[in-house]
């Protein structure tokens, strides 16, 4: 059963790394599934999942607008294709930040490939390297995805707090 855990967690971090690098061809064309890629994860989402987005017009033109305008992507987590969800449903590049605790093993390629950033959840850990690589991407223009409330919740209606560090990410 653990086997089979970690082979459906490898799938889906590889998946979502795969499809937020998609964006990202120009910087990486030596790499050409990522176009692929990112269709796949589209048509999985579209058709398993029944994804529809609205309104992706407005962030491009909002962004279009103002060259080196930041975007912070906040979604709620009630499972684990949420991340495949929300690659599929945003138009541009995005970095994930990730907790440090979640990081399987033999899978760093795939969060380097997709340029994860890693955060701790732990307010005794001052490491702030994450945090001041999230706002050195922001600051560039850059795209963050993540979820505030660091943990899966399970049922409907229900949202955890936030974790301290967006605040800190938005401000």
């Amino acid at each position: 059963m653990a086997t089979w855990i970690f082979i459906l967690g490898a799938f889906w971090v590889l998946l979502i790394a795969l499809s937020a690098s998609a964006r990202r061809v120009d910087t990486r064309p030596s790499w050409p599934a990522s176009g692929p890629v990112e269709l796949a994860n589209r048509l999985y989402c579209r058709v398993f999942h029944g994804l529809g987005v609205l309104g992706t017009a407005n962030v491009r033109l909002a962004m279009a607008r103002t060259p080196g305008r930041a975007l912070i992507v906040v979604s709620n987590h009630k499972a684990g294709v949420d991340g495949l969800l929300v690659s599929a449903g945003v138009p541009f590049f995005i970095r994930w930040i990730m907790a440090w605790d979640m990081k399987m093993p033999g899978l760093e390629w795939a969060y380097e490939f997709g340029q994860l950033i890693f955060v701790s959840r732990e307010s005794e850990n001052r490491d702030l390297v994450g945090v001041r690589e999230a706002l050195g991407h922001l600051g560039s223009g850059g795209v963050l995805v993540f979820f505030p409330e660091g943990r899966l919740s399970r049922h409907i209606g229900e949202i955890y707090p936030f974790q301290p560090g967006v605040g800190l990410l938005i401000s």
